[in-house]
């Protein structure tokens, strides 16, 4: 999903659950509200690591022309850690003791199931790796190379 559509989608979720929720205040709000994009920050350093360049554009630009090379026998795109369900779990289980780590872990949910939704729409549900475990396991396969 491009980031013009995370934030706006970010702006309406955090919105809406502030509006049903106003307890969470401000705070909850903004916490939501940055998560659900800044969730993508893995995407910008693997670009930066990559390619060693800065440029936001071009990190965009660069993924997209990976997705469009992806395919269900050779996957292309570096696996994105925040994307995880290992990374999902521990933010999970930190949201028993701080609700700062409550509201990342549901933007981080959010966000995962807008590009999920999208990626089910495009045909490409394979294109993203969900578990750090098992892209290490598999990281040879032909699947990765």
């Amino acid at each position: 999903m491009m980031p013009k559509t995370h934030i706006y989608f970010g702006i309406l979720f955090a919105g809406l659950i502030y509006l049903v929720f106003p307890v969470i205040g401000i705070v909850g709000f903004l916490v939501l509200l940055s998560a659900s994009i800044l969730i993508d920050i893995d995407h910008y350093s693997i670009y930066v690591w990559r390619k060693k360049d800065f440029s936001y554009k071009r990190s965009v630009e660069w993924f997209l022309d990976l997705q469009k090379k992806e395919t269900f026998e050779k996957r292309v795109s570096p696996i994105s850690l925040l994307h995880t369900v290992e990374v999902l779990a521990v933010i999970g289980v930190l949201a028993f003791f701080n609700q700062i780590f409550l509201f990342i872990f549901v933007a981080f949910m959010f966000h995962s199931i807008c590009d999920t939704g999208l990626m089910v729409y495009e045909g490409k549900f394979f294109a993203r790796e969900y578990s750090l475990i098992r892209y290490l396991k598999d990281y040879h396969h032909p699947r990765y190379i």
